[in-house]
């Protein structure tokens, strides 16, 4: 990066979660080791304690400081004795925590998700059908709450949602910038009144094309024969809001009216495993050429196993995500990719350039159905579109986005807005 300053900046890189639970700890865990790699000292805060699961597992030489009721006044002594340049909030779960160390030192928030702006955290109605909602977050949220499904049917539990996204956003509106992952999160946080000179754009570093792919020189993957089957992909937790009982109803659809046999994979675990299972079961043993497999957890070696061997990557979420960092490493290998057209997904995915968009008002089996059959209507089309994957993907680089990560920083140091205490 180069700027004058950066070196020497002391970092409290702050989250709610010690160990890997999705996507937001491992941009967590890879932003330590790259803050330690460019010269800055570290301290790593987290709310819950280390239980079960894969630790976070800070680089060698950050502190890692567990914040609770019991010590709150002594962690921020520390934290204040420490005299941080800058706080690098991931998603604290309390705000009151998040105002106390605004009064440490200038506070950035990445928002990973819809923490601050969506009571439920999902922006999803999901009844009569699932849609993406629109509303700008507020008091009216609660008419609409569960009428409307947005989360469970406990008025309680939605009270105390309420509460705490109304207490989250209004302490992040004294931030000194908040991190967002693509224009269409940018449009969510405008929506919410927050200044825009404070928004950030950072695309995540979503990896690098697999060996034996050269962006500049990959001609493209080729369809397979008729009567070989279409391979299609899923990778994503198994939950509600990623859609795979939607991927499992189009493709059904898909198998009918292509006549072509089709191979799903479907990659990851989660609490909906078995429910996804059964379905998929009832429909291989209504139709012989759907072939359907559950091929569990996978890491990075196996992703590209199966990423090699697929002709499509479907992501089927019915919220809007974020951004979709799955898709972009379909992209970098040559696997065109079907999404619904909602959250931040156009910040990538360039419609009939390197993959389709679904509609997503709503967001159905149909409309998925009909974008995926689009894939394979012509296979000099395809071809060009597995070309292009990894040629529109490789602007997602590493140094992009921690340069951008840095730039935000140094212009919360740097705000004229700062009043510290």
């Amino acid at each position: 990066m180069g700027a004058v300053g950066h070196l020497g900046m002391k970092i409290v890189v702050a989250h709610h979660h010690p160990i890997i639970v999705g996507g937001a700890e491992f941009a967590v865990r890879n932003g330590l080791s790259e803050l330690v790699a460019r010269g800055r000292q570290v301290v790593f805060v987290h709310e819950d304690p280390l239980l079960e699961g894969t630790p976070l597992a800070p680089p060698r030489g950050v502190k890692s400081l567990q914040i609770s009721p019991g010590n709150e006044a002594a962690i921020l002594a520390e934290l204040r004795a420490w005299q941080p340049t800058v706080i690098l909030d991931h998603g604290l779960h309390e705000a009151r925590y998040l105002a106390l160390l605004q009064s440490i030192a200038p506070v950035v928030t990445y928002v990973h998700d819809y923490n601050g702006s969506c009571v439920s955290g999902t922006k999803l109605h999901m009844f009569p059908t699932p849609t993406p909602c629109t509303r700008k977050v507020g008091l009216g949220c609660l008419a609409y709450y569960l009428p409307r499904r947005c989360g469970g049917l406990n008025p309680a539990t939605m009270m105390k949602m309420y509460l705490r996204t109304r207490d989250i956003r209004k302490v992040l509106m004294e931030n000194e910038g908040i991190i967002l992952s693509s224009a269409g999160m940018v449009d969510e946080w405008k929506r919410l009144d927050y200044p825009a000179d404070r928004l950030h754009v950072v695309w995540p570093y979503c990896g690098e094309p697999p060996a034996g792919i050269d962006a500049a020189t990959f001609t493209g993957k080729i369809l397979p024969e008729p009567g070989a089957p279409i391979r299609i992909m899923y990778l994503g937790r198994m939950v509600p809001a990623k859609g795979g009982g939607v991927l499992l109803e189009a493709v059904q659809t898909v198998r009918r009216t292509t006549q072509r046999p089709v191979h799903l994979t479907m990659a990851g675990d989660g609490p909906l495993r078995p429910t996804w299972q059964q379905m998929a079961g009832r429909a291989m043993a209504a139709d012989p050429q759907l072939t359907i497999e559950f091929a569990g957890h996978v890491d990075a070696a196996q992703r590209s196993h199966l990423l090699a061997q697929a002709h499509l990557f479907v992501m089927p979420s019915i919220w809007p995500e974020p951004f979709g960092q799955v898709g972009v490493q379909a992209l970098l290998a040559g696997v065109p990719t079907v999404a619904f057209d909602s959250g931040g997904v156009r910040e990538w995915l360039q419609p009939g350039v390197n993959g389709r968009l679904a509609g997503a008002r709503p967001p159905s089996a149909d409309n998925l159905a009909n974008a995926i059959r689009e894939i394979f209507v012509d296979g000099d089309r395809y071809r060009q579109m597995s070309a292009a994957g990894p040629r529109t993907a490789t602007r997602f680089k590493h140094q992009v986005h921690f340069d951008r990560v840095d730039a935000a920083l140094m212009a919360a140091v740097q705000s004229p807005r700062r009043s510290r205490g």
